[in-house]
């Protein structure tokens, strides 16, 4: 896909994605977790929020013509981008967004399964979970209130759809992004050493750049492995 048709669709989408949550999502999830009046949300956040969509849409269309992979890639950062809204607002993720993405992994290795009569599909996708996870789990042990269970099943339900092969990326770049991100809050005096990290956006910002460099990351482990 050209680069000009991927800004396009990418505008597209996230102004769709905009419009969702502000007039629907948010109310909604105001409601459920917050006891307080709803405000709608202000135009410089629609506009920031519109921003960062963009950000996260457009590399992924860019590689929308390389595989159909790329196109359920979209569907789960849409999705992650909007459990990083309600991360950031609510300190909550919703399980919904998360059995969504779960589902959509399954799916893909389910029907992969079928089709190649491979049950490494399978094993990969369950794979991926555990790799995601299993640090964060470290992480929790180690840092106690640092991390939420709402992020433990988020990066697991993201590293099943990436699989083994990068879900270790997806990790790694989610806690160096988020590790930047508590340093800088620090510094500001925003959060302290035990403050909860607000984890989905980062997760969004790693999801994203993973799956863009999906293949400078396969060439990365086939040098490794012909060494």
């Amino acid at each position: 896909m050209s680069i000009t048709m991927a800004f396009l669709l990418a505008l597209a989408l996230s102004a769709v994605l905009c419009l969702l949550y502000a007039k629907v999502l948010a109310p909604v999830y105001h409601l459920k977790y917050c006891d307080k009046d709803y405000t709608e949300l202000s135009a410089f956040n629609i506009m920031l929020g519109f921003l960062i969509c963009m950000a996260a849409f457009w590399p992924l269309c860019i590689r929308l013509a390389d595989s159909s992979f790329n196109l359920w890639s979209i569907l789960v950062c849409a999705l992650l981008l909007t459990a990083s809204a309600v991360d950031f607002y609510y300190k909550k993720i919703p399980n919904e967004l998360v059995l969504i993405i779960l589902a959509t992994a399954v799916i893909i290795s389910v029907y992969n399964t079928i089709i190649f009569d491979d049950y490494n599909y399978l094993m990969i996708t369950l794979g991926g979970g555990i790799t995601a996870v299993a640090p964060l789990i470290a992480a929790v042990l180690l840092f106690e209130k640092g991390v939420g269970s709402g992020d433990i099943k988020l990066i697991f339900a993201a590293g099943a759809f990436l699989g083994s092969t990068h879900a270790f990326y997806f990790f790694f770049l989610t806690f160096l992004l988020a590790f930047f991100g508590a340093i800088f809050l620090i510094i500001r005096k925003k959060a302290g050493r035990r403050s909860r990290i607000i984890m989905a956006p980062f997760m969004a910002a790693a999801f994203v750049i993973t799956v863009y460099f999906q293949y400078f990351l396969q060439g990365i482990n086939m040098y490794w492995w012909l060494r």
